[in-house]
C-alpha cells in the first residue's frame, strides 16, 4: 500500500482540548499548563504525545488515490451445489465419506479424515477446510489468548521468532495460500496481515511451558515433529484493493466484524483454510473521509481517555470495516480509522517485577468522525 506523507519531518504541533485542527498549520493552544508535541517523519511514523494521557508511537497507514465508498451489503447465501463446488476446489485426492446437513450447517467428511464445512449458525459465517493434521495439532491454540482471540504480531513473534521453516520458503507458502483464495473467488489484500513460521523447536518449548497446548483428546502429551511445521497466515479481504479490518468489536447496538481468510500451509500442502464472512454488494455511494490529522485531533481533544491516563497510541490505519447495525438489522462496508491504544501495568510480588500490556482496538467512523463504542 502506498502511503501519503502527512507533514514534513520534525514539525512541532501544539494543541489544546478546545483546538479545532492539528495539521497542517500547527496552531498553538493553551491546555492547562501542558503542551502536545507530535512529530511525523517522511515514512509516516508519528511520535510524541497527544495530551497528558496519550503518548503516540505509531505508523500511520493512510491510502491515497482511493475513491472511498459506503457499500450496502448482504451475506452471501450458498446452495448445496455451490458449496460442493467450493469444497471440490479445496479437496483434491480423497473420496467423500459422509455429508452432514442441518439448520445453518453443511459439512463433508472425507475418507482421509479431512473435512469441509459451512456454518451460519448464531449469526456466524465461516467456510473452512481442515485436514487430520490440523485437528491433531490445533495450531490456532498456540496463537490465541485465553478468550480465543488471535494474539498481536509482537506477542506471536516472541513465541515463534523464526522467519521460515525447514523445507518450505515463506514466499512459496504465501503463493500457495493466495492460490487457494483465488480458487474460492475471494478478493484479498496482497500483503498478509500476519505470517507466522510455526517451527518444531519453539512449538515444543511452548508445550513444555504449557502442556495443554500439546495434549490430545485422550489426555496424552504429544510433541511436534518436523512434518508438523507450518506457516499460519491471515489475509484481509479487500474492497478496491483497500483491506478490511481484522479487528472485531461488539457494542450495544452495532458490531464491527472481521473479514479474513486464515490459511495454514505445511510442507505437504494446505493444512487448514477458514474464511470469515462473505458478502454481496447491493449498492454503493461515494463518501468523503476525514484525514489522519483530524483523527489525531479527535483523540487529543476528546475527554473520554483523560481519567485513564498512561496510554500509548501504537497504530492508526484507514481501512474498510464490515459494520452491522444490530438495532435495524442492516450491514454496510464503510471506511473507518482503526487505532490501537496500549497501557502498560507494572506490579511487584515477592521481589519480582511483572509487566502486563493491555491493548485496546477501537474505531472512528471515517465519515462522521464519531468515536465508536466509547
Amino acid at each position: 500500500m502506498r502511503r501519503t506523507k502527512i507533514i514534513t519531518a520534525s514539525l512541532l504541533i501544539m494543541i489544546s482540548m478546545a483546538g479545532c485542527s492539528l495539521f497542517p498549520t500547527g496552531e498553538n493552544y493553551s491546555w492547562g499548563d501542558k503542551e502536545a508535541e507530535v512529530t511525523v517523519d517522511d515514512n509516516n511514523n508519528a511520535s510524541g504525545k497527544l495530551n497528558e494521557s496519550i503518548a503516540i508511537n505509531a505508523e500511520i497507514n493512510e491510502p491515497d488515490n482511493v475513491v472511498w465508498k459506503e457499500y450496502s451489503i448482504s451475506q452471501v447465501e450458498f446452495s448445496e451445489k455451490e458449496l460442493d463446488e467450493i469444497a471440490g476446489k479445496l479437496k483434491f485426492n480423497s473420496s467423500i465419506k459422509k455429508k452432514n446437513k442441518g439448520d445453518g450447517y453443511y459439512s463433508i467428511d472425507y475418507s482421509d479424515g479431512s473435512s469441509f464445512s459451512h456454518n451460519t449458525q448464531g449469526g456466524a459465517f465461516t467456510i473452512s477446510y481442515s485436514t487430520q493434521q490440523s485437528t491433531k495439532r490445533q495450531y490456532e491454540h498456540f496463537l490465541q489468548d485465553n478468550s480465543g482471540n488471535i494474539l498481536g504480531n509482537e506477542d506471536i513473534k516472541e513465541m515463534f521468532p523464526s522467519d521460515e521453516i525447514t523445507g518450505l520458503t515463506q514466499d512459496k507458502a504465501i503463493s500457495q495460500a493466495k492460490d487457494i483464495c483465488r480458487k474460492m473467488n475471494i478478493d484479498i489484500y496482497d500483503t498478509p496481515y500476519m505470517c507466522v513460521a510455526m517451527d518444531m523447536e519453539h512449538a515444543n518449548k511452548l508445550i513444555e511451558d504449557n502442556p495443554t497446548k500439546g495434549t490430545d483428546k485422550n489426555g496424552n502429551i504429544s510433541y511436534w515433529e518436523k512434518n508438523d511445521e507450518a506457516y499460519y497466515m491471515i489475509f484481509q479481504q479487500s474492497v478496491d484493493n483497500v483491506p478490511l479490518t481484522v479487528s472485531k468489536k461488539e457494542y450495544n447496538f452495532y458490531a464491527v466484524q472481521p473479514s479474513t481468510v486464515n490459511v495454514l500451509v505445511g510442507k505437504n500442502g494446505v493444512i487448514r483454510v477458514e474464511n470469515h464472512y462473505l458478502y454481496d454488494v447491493n449498492s454503493s455511494k461515494d463518501v468523503t473521509v476525514i484525514n489522519s490529522a483530524k483523527v489525531l485531533n479527535i483523540l487529543a481533544t476528546d475527554s473520554m481517555y483523560a481519567a485513564i491516563g498512561n496510554m500509548e497510541l501504537t497504530s492508526l490505519s484507514l481501512e474498510y470495516a464490515v459494520y452491522k447495525d444490530l438495532k435495524n438489522n442492516s450491514t454496510v462496508i464503510k471506511p473507518v480509522w482503526t487505532y490501537t491504544l496500549e497501557r502498560t501495568y507494572t506490579t511487584e510480588k515477592n521481589g519480582e517485577t511483572y509487566t502486563r500490556v493491555n491493548r485496546q482496538v477501537n474505531f472512528i467512523d471515517a465519515v462522521t468522525g464519531k468515536v465508536l463504542g466509547v
